[in-house]
């Protein structure tokens, strides 16, 4: 059966038609959009990808330069407590050394004066308790006076005696003296001594000595 164009079947059968053609022109549109979209997520998800490999690799970096500072941050510590440590050692070195310096001084002081006679100079550097032990006529220790005593009676009675230091230690509050000297043992002779004396100084005065 043939149908006209002004039938009403004719008009249904070409409206469907048009229909169809129209759904198959936006399905297609719709298959170029998914296959567009699907392009752009996947390259949005290779990107995501990226980002995230990025990010944990700045993770790590970031762990391992904060392990590198912390571990420079011990050392710095490490050496700053040595620093501290040996600065500390070395002032109170440097310091005990300039006592045992004052110390070594004032034996000195005192040599100096018993060779000038300056028997005032001699007393200012004794202290008030000062003690000698060990005396040349072997009695028991003898304080301030008998000492002062026996330097005067020896300077008297070897009114020539010369004497000088060959050497000192000092340790601690003791400094130890190697003395010597020639005194006259029958005119024209001379005899060359040597002896050694110990004082312990304290306070910047000689509180005791052991030996002539």
């Amino acid at each position: 059966m043939v149908k006209k164009r002004n039938e009403i079947p004719y008009m249904f059968d070409c409206g469907m038609v048009d229909e169809y053609n129209l759904r198959r022109q936006r399905e297609s549109e719709m298959m170029q959009l998914r296959v567009c979209h699907a392009e752009e997520l996947r390259v949005l998800a290779e990107e995501l990808t990226q980002a995230r490999q990025q990010r944990d690799q700045a993770i790590a970096e970031n762990a391992q330069r904060a392990a590198q500072v912390a571990e420079s941050d011990g050392r710095l510590d490490r050496l700053q407590h040595r620093f501290a440590a040996e600065f500390q050692r070395v002032t109170e070195l440097a310091a005990q050394a300039g006592i045992l310096e004052r110390n070594k001084a004032v034996v000195r002081a005192l040599h100096e004066a018993v060779s000038r006679r300056d028997w005032l100079a001699v007393e200012t550097l004794l202290a008030p308790g000062f003690v000698q032990h060990g005396s040349t006529d072997n009695q028991g220790p003898v304080d301030r006076g008998g000492f002062m005593n026996h330097l005067l009676l020896d300077a008297e009675q070897n009114p020539a005696a010369q004497e000088h230091i060959d050497f000192l230690v000092a340790e601690e509050d003791f400094v130890a003296v190697h003395h010597v000297g020639d005194r006259p043992d029958s005119s024209p002779c001379w005899t060359t001594t040597s002896h050694v004396q110990i004082f312990r100084v304290t306070g910047g005065r000689i509180a005791e000595a052991w030996g002539r």
